[in-house]
């Protein structure tokens, strides 16, 4: 672009930066071709030097790590979130103690009890992962597009819907498991216990 063309659209002729981009043979130089570049560049006044290719690196690694350590969080409160379900069915079968002596005594089968309860912490544990799954997906499309915004250029933003569909599966394991257990208390209590008044 000629430099009376770029003047017509800079508001300061001062502040207009040139770019000079070196590709060397193969698309690679050696260091002692890159030093004796910067040294010359430097002294004629020529200065940042970037290469683009480790720009490109450290940033893709930068964001990187910020997700990994995102994904761990995710990993943490999963597991945290498994055991507080597990914690809320054993108060929930605590509180329903006497409607579960007063199912027995009246010849409803363990079974139906440990299957309904187990089936509440299913339904439960389900809603709050794919919950956690749909906003941290799109927490992660929104955060990947304001991030590469700045970078230029169209970015390909892939699901990774395998690692999805892992996650899912072995969060549903869990809580499968963190359910059966309040379950099986659930069909342990006798009827005579259960329905006995406690002032």
């Amino acid at each position: 672009m000629k430099q009376n063309a770029i003047s017509q659209y800079a508001v300061d002729d001062q502040q207009i930066q040139t770019t000079i981009l070196i590709q060397g043979k193969n698309n690679g130089m050696s260091k002692e071709v890159i030093k004796g570049i910067e040294k010359e560049f430097t002294l004629h006044n020529i200065y940042p030097l970037n290469n683009p290719t480790e720009k490109f690196v450290v940033q893709n690694s930068f964001i990187q790590v910020l997700f990994s350590l995102f994904e761990g969080f995710s990993a943490l409160a999963t597991f945290i979130g498994i055991a507080g379900l597990m914690v809320v069915m054993l108060r929930v079968i605590r509180e329903r103690r006497q409607q579960i002596g007063m199912m027995r005594a009246i010849g409803v089968q363990g079974n139906l009890i440990y299957w309904s309860i187990l089936f509440e912490g299913i339904s439960l544990g389900l809603t709050g992962i794919l919950l956690g799954m749909g906003l941290g997906s799109y927490t992660g499309y929104m955060m990947i597009s304001s991030l590469m915004k700045d970078g230029g250029g169209n970015v390909t933003i892939l699901i990774p819907y395998g690692k999805l569909a892992v996650y899912l599966l072995g969060s549903l394991l869990f809580t499968i498991l963190a359910s059966m257990i309040p379950a099986r208390k659930a069909i342990k209590l006798p009827p005579a216990e259960a329905t006995r008044y406690v002032g």
